[in-house]
Parts: C-alpha cells; sequence; structure tokens
C-alpha cells in the first residue's frame, strides 16, 4: 500500500510540475496573460510575479520553469516506464538476459511464510535497492507463538529462498508481524 500511495504522489507532483513549467513559459513568452491563468483569480498573483519579472528575476523564473518542466517529465517517465516493477534482472550477458517476475517473487515469499509455522497471512513488497533486493514482510501471527522468533525464522527463509532458488541478491529483509488479521485486498492467506 504504501508503494502505491508513494507512486500516486510522485505521478502527481510530476504533472503539476509540468503543467506550472508549462504555463510560466507560456507567460515568460507573452502568449497568455496571468488574467487568462487566473479564473476567479486563483493564483494571479504567482502568475502576475512571474509575467511581471525582469533581469535577473525573469532570468530565474525561466530556469526555474525550465527546470520544473524537466525533472517533472524525468520523474514521470521513470514511474511509466513499462516493466520497471514488473520484473528483476537476475543475470544480463551475451546470451541475453534473464530476469525473474515480481509475482513470482511475491508467490515465493507466499510460499516460505506458509512453510514457517505459525504464520496466518503475509503480504510482502519488494523493491530494488543498490545492494540488492529490499523486501518488507508483514506477518499475521497465530496468539500462541513466539512472534520475535516467527519474525527471525521467516527472515532467514525468506533471504535464503530469494538468494538461493532466484539467484537474486538480497541486502534486506524486514518482518513485522502481527496478532490481527491483516487488512488489505491483496493479502495472502497461509496454512
Amino acid at each position: 500500500m504504501r508503494n502505491v500511495f508513494n507512486r500516486i504522489v510522485l505521478l502527481i507532483l510530476s504533472i503539476l510540475a509540468i503543467v506550472f513549467g508549462i504555463l510560466a513559459l507560456l507567460i515568460l513568452g507573452g502568449l497568455v496573460s496571468p488574467a487568462q491563468l487566473s479564473p476567479g483569480g486563483f493564483l494571479h498573483g504567482l502568475w502576475s510575479s512571474i509575467g511581471m519579472s525582469s533581469g535577473p528575476g525573469r532570468t530565474t523564473a525561466l530556469i526555474s520553469s525550465i527546470v520544473a518542466l524537466g525533472l517533472g517529465l524525468v520523474f514521470l517517465g521513470i514511474e511509466l516506464l513499462p516493466g520497471r516493477r514488473g520484473e528483476f534482472v537476475i543475470r544480463r550477458d551475451g546470451l541475453g538476459t534473464v530476469s525473474v517476475a515480481r509475482n513470482s517473487i511475491d508467490e515465493l515469499v507466499g510460499r516460505v511464510a506458509g512453510s514457517v509455522p505459525g504464520v496466518r497471512e503475509v503480504r510482502e513488497d519488494v523493491e530494488k535497492g543498490d545492494k540488492g533486493l529490499r523486501v518488507w514482510v508483514r506477518a499475521a501471527v497465530a496468539p500462541d507463538v513466539v512472534a520475535p522468533d516467527v519474525a527471525r525464522t521467516l527472515q532467514e527463509q525468506v533471504h535464503s529462498a530469494l538468494q538461493n532458488n532466484l539467484g537474486l541478491p538480497v541486502s534486506e529483509v524486514r518482518v513485522s508481524t502481527q496478532l490481527a488479521s491483516l487488512e488489505h485486498t491483496q493479502r495472502k492467506r497461509v496454512q
């Protein structure tokens, strides 16, 4: 859920930066007036200050607009690249590329969690880190188990399975346990 929220926020901020950059450039280029971009006076002061800037202030406004537009486009492109979050490259060499699908990693983590006594449900999030995969596992455990022991076993087994079964380097496995059921639409029940 955290990852989805972060992506949505980044997409919104990217779009806002692009819109701001384009509108500011249109004002600086004299193609539109601040009044045209301010229905009901909304943001009229901002657009007017950009439009009336001169000398160094105009140069600063121009550079800021270009930077906002450029950064917005870069972050939007990064977020929308196909396959960016869908697979992880295991090996790239002269023969080609070997990768594993994200859902395979999720499935493996779910299977590993199912083999740990006391784990009832699990939710995982995986992302690429500089030194390998960073894995977050949230597990609902039975009330009669020692949660830190279950978490440690789960952590070790997830780390081992990802490195041994898939050949992916793992830099971190974080495990959080709770007694209550995981309230999430993408949860996986394990027995």
